[in-house]
């Protein structure tokens, strides 16, 4: 069955407390290999295909169904997290039907794609399948059914532009739809699976599973008081808490280098210079750029730094919202664009 099918499938299941991870470019084939007793392992900061985070949601949930989505052209088979430790699979534990496998004894099942796969502004190589319909279909199935999904891509590109381009749409339900490992760090390749910005801290309630996750705040300072009471009861995981927290605030300086940066180019392009922009930024602007509305991209660019500035002032200053104006009305009177950098860089301290 294909990716939309196996949906459907996952839907008429009719289950609750559904968590579904998918794994993009996660082959173990170079990460396999064995010790001196003739075992096979791998790395726990390498296991993209059971990360920490999966196996402490199964300690905490044993019994919750989980659906692990492996999707790479180079997909060892049978995949390795269904092998012992001689790369064997155990015929007794797991049972393969339906193109996937399945555990009943701890009710995990792993669906292995061997396919190349684009979506968002990638451009499609070696006839690429598109999957950007498998997301929003995703997106909206759990939403209807608040299933817990986390999805990270090991091969190179950044998921994290796709979490971008969701958050409107996803919103609220951020707490248990999740694009990109790690806070959305730009390292989606080989980045450390131990790492406490790797997992949550878990919580469920009558309909699904959730985690914490700071994107759920527009308020910097709403975000740092549920932080600090959780912290003050001693929550089991605050480092973890804290950890994302670090992370978030590094996001959000990132994306406000990253807009000046976009802001620049579109100046130039302004001016009438030729230039090519880098269209990484925000996938939904394509087609404004194709158009040559590099005034109206300018003018969404500058609100959205104008909330990044916002966000990221809230505990620096009394009226973040005055200084980020400020901030904003100094860079744009400064002629010389390749200085707007240095004004961002006074505040970002």
């Amino acid at each position: 069955m294909d990716l939309l099918d196996l949906l459907k499938y996952i839907e008429t299941k009719n289950e609750k407390y559904v968590t579904i991870y998918v794994a993009i470019g996660s082959s173990a084939r170079c990460s396999i290999h064995q010790d001196n007793t003739g075992m096979y392992k791998i790395e726990p900061k390498l296991e993209q295909e059971y990360p920490m985070f999966i196996r402490e949601l199964k300690s905490k949930y044993p019994t919750y169904p989980l659906y692990i989505i492996l999707i790479d052209p180079s997909l060892e088979d049978p995949p390795f997290v269904v092998c012992n430790s001689q790369n064997k699979v155990d015929d007794t534990y797991w049972k393969y039907e339906s193109d996937m496998y399945h555990s009943d004894e701890t009710n995990i099942h792993v669906c292995p794609y061997k396919i190349s796969v684009s979506y968002g502004y990638y451009h499609n190589y070696n006839q690429d399948v598109r999957i950007d319909s498998f997301f929003e279909r995703l997106n909206e199935l759990s939403i209807k059914h608040r299933w817990f999904s986390v999805l990270h891509d090991f091969s190179g590109k950044h998921i994290a532009n796709m979490a971008k381009y969701y958050d409107s749409y996803l919103g609220d339900h951020r707490d248990h739809i999740i694009y990109g490992l790690g806070v959305r760090k730009d390292e989606p390749c080989m980045i450390d699976l131990t790492l406490p910005i790797c997992n949550f801290s878990f919580e469920n309630d009558d309909e699904s599973i959730k985690v914490f996750n700071p994107f759920c705040y527009d308020n910097i300072t709403e975000l740092n008081s549920v932080v600090n009471t959780y912290r003050e009861a001693s929550h089991p995981d605050i480092k973890i808490m804290e950890e994302h927290c670090n992370e978030f605030m590094n996001y959000i300086k990132k994306e406000i280098y990253d807009s000046v940066q976009v802001l620049r180019q579109l100046r130039l392009l302004i001016d009438g210079k030729d230039i090519i922009i880098n269209l990484q930024y925000e996938p939904d602007v394509d087609k404004l750029i194709q158009y040559k509305k590099y005034r109206q991209v300018f003018d969404m660019i500058l609100k959205l730094l104008f909330h990044k500035l916002t966000m990221y002032l809230q505990t620096k200053c009394h009226d973040p919202d005055e200084m980020a104006n400020t901030i904003i009305v100094q860079m744009i009177d400064e002629p010389n664009i390749y200085r707007w950098t240095n004004i961002i860089q006074n505040i970002l301290v």
